[in-house]
């Protein structure tokens, strides 16, 4: 069962989404909501997820995807992070988008982990994946773009 942890991501999660080299390998499986009010999923990886503070993500979907336009049509994501520990669900709602790179302001952070009766169970890997050095350099593009792009408020049209 899963529990509440606030509103801020946690203090390793936050470390690693902020910091400014990544390691390929970690998937983040994400669910929008579609126009029939049902889960979308969809898988990034962690190059694709920037933490600018605990209660704030950038996120790059790609161009013309469904995650994309779910996100920009409600506005609802919910990403999980499977690791070997537990699974973090972050809730979110976006509030800026700008070419197919938006920000998210974190709601809830809910952490799923075994209960006192299954304390000798656990996930062994995650997901997991590898990237050659083409997918690297994209990744990498990616990731600078979420650094350096600007955001409009909310209540402004996004400026290319």
């Amino acid at each position: 069962m899963s529990k509440l942890l606030g509103s801020q991501l946690p203090e390793d999660l936050h470390r690693r989404w902020a910091a400014p080299e990544r390691q390929p390998g970690r998937v983040v499986v994400v669910h929008t909501v579609d126009d029939r009010g049902w889960p979308h999923p969809a898988l990034l990886s962690e190059f694709e997820v920037l933490a600018t503070a605990p209660d704030h993500l950038r996120l790059a979907c790609g161009p013309g995807s469904r995650t994309a336009a779910n996100l920009r049509e409600r506005r609802r994501i919910t990403l999980a992070i499977i690791e070997p520990e537990g699974v973090y669900y972050i809730k979110a709602l976006s509030v800026a988008e700008t070419s197919n790179l938006y920000e998210l302001k974190v709601e809830a952070v809910l952490i799923d982990e075994a209960r006192e009766e299954e304390t000798d169970t656990r996930l062994v890997l995650g997901l997991r994946f590898t990237a050659g050095p083409g997918a690297r350099a994209y990744f990498e593009r990616v990731l600078a773009a979420l650094r350096v792009r600007s955001f409009p408020p909310p209540d402004q049209p996004a400026v290319d």
